[in-house]
């Protein structure tokens, strides 16, 4: 059974998969929507110096699953065939603290895939995710991994941290070769910083909200600061997009949204009434969100092109809140 560090399911339209971890194995499993089980492999032991399980979530590609066990000490990136579960690569890795983060797919027309991962191991690393081939690494990093790459205006970046907070952010182009120095950084952060929730990337901006409820909006290429607000909930889940408006889990217990752009116009909260850590899923234009006993499904209340989509609880154990965020 998993722990509140709990990665989300990842499904290819037909089968869904789910990583557990103890301190003894890594297991993937593959389920059918109506839960039989299909097939299980486990992928090796997995460590973690605080007890709770790994919270990296499996990705598909393809018709492939891939999985980061990266843990204190021996760990693995795995490529399992998502009919069967049989291994098709692995690249072992070695890695000093456990990272919880989960990897990302960058596909170019003309272009080798990249899969990128963030470790104090190999840093912000780079594989072929057809075969796991190391395509590059930048071991920029002395801090935990927990929240996940990013990808946005040519550059691909990760965050590290620690205690709650993000500590270190380094910027790289998306095209390396070999072992990556730091002259190679286009732009560094280390001021308000997440470090569970990963950034959000739109357009030429990105947006963090961090752990404590600070939000921020900065240019990608550059890492200019465009604005930073204080909504002041604290959050463990990633912010999400939805067509332009942006909801966010808050571990209070209600789901808010900021409108993205030049500025914070102000939040829409959902209740759910209890804590979660989880990101949401996703379904069409719709949002699951899973919070420690509830469940609840947001569908758009509007499809209009020229305004935000405002989304509501199907069900009716949900209330509703609204409020305005606070300027700093």
């Amino acid at each position: 059974m998993n722990s509140y560090a709990s990665g989300t399911p990842a499904s290819d339209g037909t089968r869904v998969f789910v990583l557990f971890t103890t301190n003894d194995d890594t297991v993937v499993r593959a389920y059918k929507f109506a839960g039989k089980p299909l097939w299980q492999t486990d992928v090796g032991r997995f460590y973690n110096q605080h007890g709770h399980g790994c919270g990296t979530s499996p990705i598909v590609w393809k018709d492939t699953v891939i999985v980061a066990s990266q843990h204190d000490g021996p760990s693995v990136i795995a490529g399992l065939d998502a009919a069967t579960g049989k291994v098709r690569w692995r690249s072992e890795r070695k890695v000093r603290l456990t990272a919880h983060s989960t990897p990302v797919i960058l596909e170019r027309e003309g272009k080798t895939p990249q899969l990128f991962t963030s470790n104090t191991g190999d840093g912000l690393a780079s594989f072929d995710p057809r075969n796991g081939k190391l395509l590059w690494r930048a071991n920029l990093f002395k801090s935990r991994a927990v929240n996940s790459p990013v990808v946005a205006g040519g550059l691909v970046m990760a965050i590290t941290g620690g205690g709650g907070r993000g500590k270190e952010l380094s910027a790289v182009l998306v095209d390396q070769q070999g072992e990556v120095t730091t002259d190679k950084v286009v732009w560094s952060g280390m001021k308000n910083l997440p470090y569970v929730p990963t950034p959000l990337a739109f357009g030429d901006h990105l947006y963090f909200w961090c752990d404590n409820g600070v939000v921020s909006c900065l240019e990608a290429k550059t890492g200019k600061a465009v604005w930073t607000e204080g909504v002041w909930w604290q959050v463990l889940g990633q912010p999400d997009l939805c067509r332009r408006q942006d909801l966010q889990h808050q571990r209070q217990g209600r789901g808010g949204g900021d409108r993205l752009g030049n500025h914070v116009q102000g939040a829409r909260q959902v209740a759910a009434g209890r804590t979660g850590s989880q990101h949401a899923g996703r379904f069409g234009g719709g949002m699951f969100l899973r919070a420690s006993s509830t469940s609840i499904a947001w569908k758009p209340q509007s499809r209009t092109e020229n305004r935000s989509a405002v989304f509501y609880p199907l069900e009716l154990f949900c209330s509703r809140a609204v409020r305005t965020t606070r300027r700093r």
